[in-house]
């Protein structure tokens, strides 16, 4: 089965998505696809996506008002009916999902989000009002 990471990264108004196939814990992570979502509950909302490092649409414009689970649900659906993405085959094939947060914290590495880092994330929301409202919703 393959093993695929999904890095996510919502902004005030855009979405970033990249995927990486995980081939084993000797091989760093190889960067097979990346889509962007400008302009989320905007009039003007547009999309780049990319695999194997090759552009395949760039500032392609989606309806107008696309709002976050829409621009979510549109970036799996580009990863998962691109046939030419041989590594994505289903929902199944992701394994891990991981979520770039704004917190003022001081982490140095990746954490688990429990209640207890969800409450002190939400207690920094101030420092970047416009993206982590995004993140932890």
């Amino acid at each position: 089965m393959t093993h695929i990471l999904l890095t996510i990264n919502a902004g005030s108004s855009s979405l970033k998505m990249s995927a990486f196939l995980l081939k084993g814990s000797a091989e760093a992570p190889q960067k097979i696809a990346a889509a962007c979502i400008r302009g989320i509950n905007t009039a003007t909302t547009t999309v780049y996506y990319a695999r194997y490092h090759e552009t395949v649409s760039n500032d392609i414009t989606f309806r107008p008002k696309l709002d976050w689970c829409e621009a979510l649900s549109s970036m799996l659906a580009i990863l998962l009916q691109d046939p030419e993405l041989r590594e994505v085959h289903s929902t199944d094939d992701i394994r891990f999902v991981c979520h770039r947060i704004v917190h003022g914290k001081g982490f140095r590495e990746p954490q688990l989000i429990d209640q207890k880092l969800f409450d002190a994330l939400a207690g920094a929301t101030h420092l970047a009002p416009l993206h982590s409202w995004v993140a932890l919703t």
